[in-house]
Order: structure tokens, then C-alpha cells, then sequence
């Protein structure tokens, strides 16, 4: 097996060839995302057929796929993955369908998206496309029902143009217009999210809020940093609907200074009701 580097990336390649049979096999090791491929495909004149065994982070997953007049597509044996590859002009479109799994799979710190956006291998100019992403029954998550989001990579750019949460019936949550800002191998969200509430009191019910601070609100607006490294969460610009009470840039900052892992349930817990004392204030 060979040795290169791509991205920056250590990566360990075979290939061997059938040449009675038209076929040839490749396997690709990418051992700091925890990525296995391997790859047998037909080939003829015109067209080009495959099959990908894919193992990342001890998960298998199988795809087919078929290269004809410059597209390339592909769809898993379990159809939760499928999409396309236009090669002139490149762009790539895929549609991932994901029951049962964990949230944490996809954006804990040593997960194969994180790794590979930390490893800019997605900023490269020529490089355009978006991700579809759909997860439900999330078994690390069990309040959450459904999270929607899609990725849009362009002239080395990376955004989630929309990101939607629905929380126990009782809330959505929406994350809009979202930049992944990677400075020094440190990650930033950055963007815009709305919280529209269904049914506050069953929400309220739910993080344990203090009668005092349960005000009839219908929607909060807010910009917002995520720093993922230190998992701490920032708002700015906040506005609160349904409800009087303006809150000061001072309690604001503060309420932002005091950091806290908003991915520990516990701590996003005291979050939550920090900031709902927080709006309540006189």
C-alpha cells in the first residue's frame, strides 16, 4: 500500500487490476478520520459501475454507483444515502437518511464531519455543492423528534443554510445562514437562530423554569456564536415576541461572559433558565 497526502491528510492507497474481467479494486485508508473505502468497479468504454464498501467510525455502509456522459451517481443499499456528481462544471448533490443513530456521531469533537472540516479539505475553491441532512430517533437526543439541515459548500466557504430542531412538540428551532469558521484549527458557528414555541408551558415543564420567569413568549430571535471547542455559546441582537420586558446590552454580556458546555444536559439545563431569568429581569 502506498502513502500520500491529500489536505494535509495521511492517506494509504491500493489498487490492484483485473484486466480479463474489466475490473479494479482500490482501497483507501484514512486513519485520522477514522475512514476505510473500498472500491471494485466495471468498466467499459462508456460507462463505469461500482460498488463502495465504506467504513467510518466502525459504522459499514455499501453504495452503488454508475459514471455515465460526465454524472456520477451513487445511492446506499439501504437507500438512506443518494445523490449526484457533475463533473463538468463540478457539483455534487447528496440526500443523507439517517434513523436511529446519534447526534453526537456528527458533530462531537472527533467525528468525521468535524474532522474533516478542521482539516480543510472542503475549502478548496473549486470544490461546490450542498448535504442534505435528515436524522430522526436519535438515541442520544430522546426530546429531540426531528433535525433537518443542509450544508452548501462554495468558492471554499462552508455554510448550513438552514438547520431545524423540533423539541419535544413544543418548540422549532431554527438555525439560519450559519458560516463554519475554521481560525487556527478552532471552530466558529455563526449565524442566526429563531425559537418558535408551540406550547411554552410544556417547554417550560421541561427545564424546571421558575413560575416568576415564565412569561408568555411566542418567538425569540437572536444572532449567535457557537465556539465548538469550548462549547460555549454566545447571543447578540436578542429579541424576545409577546413580551414587554427589554433586556440591557450589560445583563446581556453577562449572561454571555459566563460560559458554560451548553453540549452537557446538565449545564444547558442551568443555561436555559439562566436565560429565562435573564429576560424576566425588571
Amino acid at each position: 500500500m502506498s502513502q500520500w497526502e491529500i489536505f494535509a491528510l495521511p492517506v494509504g492507497l491500493d489498487i490492484k487490476y483485473d484486466i480479463s474481467n474489466n475490473k479494479i479494486f482500490n482501497q483507501i485508508k484514512i486513519n485520522q478520520l477514522r475512514l476505510n473505502i473500498e472500491n471494485e468497479f466495471n468498466y467499459t468504454e462508456k460507462n463505469l459501475n461500482g460498488l463502495i464498501q465504506l467504513n467510518f467510525a466502525n459504522k459499514n455502509q455499501i453504495i452503488n454507483y454508475s459514471l455515465k456522459d460526465n454524472t456520477l451517481s451513487y445511492k446506499s443499499k439501504d437507500q438512506s444515502i443518494n445523490g449526484e456528481v457533475n463533473i463538468k462544471p463540478f457539483f455534487f448533490s447528496s440526500n443523507l437518511n439517517i434513523n436511529n443513530t446519534n447526534f453526537k456521531d456528527f458533530f462531537e469533537k472527533n467525528s468525521i464531519l468535524i474532522n474533516l472540516i478542521k482539516s480543510e479539505i472542503f475549502n478548496n475553491k473549486n470544490l461546490n455543492g450542498n448535504i442534505r441532512v435528515s436524522l430522526k430517533k436519535l438515541n442520544d437526543l430522546r426530546n429531540i423528534d426531528l433535525v433537518n439541515f443542509e450544508f452548501l459548500l462554495e468558492e471554499g466557504q462552508i455554510f448550513i443554510t438552514s438547520m431545524n430542531l423540533i423539541f419535544k412538540d413544543s418548540a422549532i428551532f431554527n438555525f439560519n445562514n450559519v458560516n463554519l469558521i475554521n481560525e487556527d484549527n478552532k471552530l466558529k458557528f455563526i449565524g442566526d437562530i429563531q425559537i418558535v414555541f408551540k406550547d411554552i408551558q410544556n417547554f417550560y415543564n421541561h427545564f424546571q423554569i421558575e413560575k416568576n420567569n415564565r412569561k408568555n413568549i411566542n418567538q425569540i430571535d437572536s444572532n449567535f456564536i457557537f465556539n465548538f471547542d469550548d462549547q460555549s455559546f454566545e447571543l447578540n441582537e436578542l429579541k424576545v415576541s409577546g413580551f414587554d420586558n427589554e433586556i440591557s446590552d450589560q445583563d446581556l454580556n453577562q449572561f454571555n461572559f459566563e460560559k458554560q458546555n451548553i453540549l452537557n444536559e446538565v449545564l444547558f439545563k442551568n443555561k436555559v433558565r439562566d436565560f429565562f431569568k435573564l429576560i424576566s429581569l425588571e
